[in-house]
């Protein structure tokens, strides 16, 4: 998965999931564990401004054709805070869509 960060049409930061986090995006699940992960959309975001656009790729690890980037409910609600109005991701047959926030 990774995510690219793009302002004014040129890449500002190319984010991808990791294990690290980052105190901004820290978050509890309902069963009490706290998540250990940033999701490359969350990574992307440490340097987004309002007006930036977001695009969102997921590669299939078996024959590394694009599929399904939508981003989560919670990548989705810190992309709106963040001032972002628009995401392109592909969708599972590999297409890209977008997302207007």
């Amino acid at each position: 998965m990774a995510a690219i960060l793009l302002r004014k049409g040129r890449v500002v930061k190319i984010g991808e999931n990791t294990d690290k986090t980052h105190p901004r995006f820290k978050r509890q699940y309902a069963d009490g564990t706290w998540a250990s992960h940033m999701h490359a959309e969350m990574n992307v975001l440490r340097f987004a401004e309002p007006g930036d656009e977001i695009e969102v790729i997921r590669f299939k690890k078996c024959n590394h054709e694009w599929t399904m980037a939508k981003p989560c409910s919670l990548c989705e609600n810190e992309i709106k805070k963040s001032g972002i109005k628009r995401v392109k991701y592909t969708n599972w047959d590999g297409q890209w869509e977008y997302l207007e926030l």
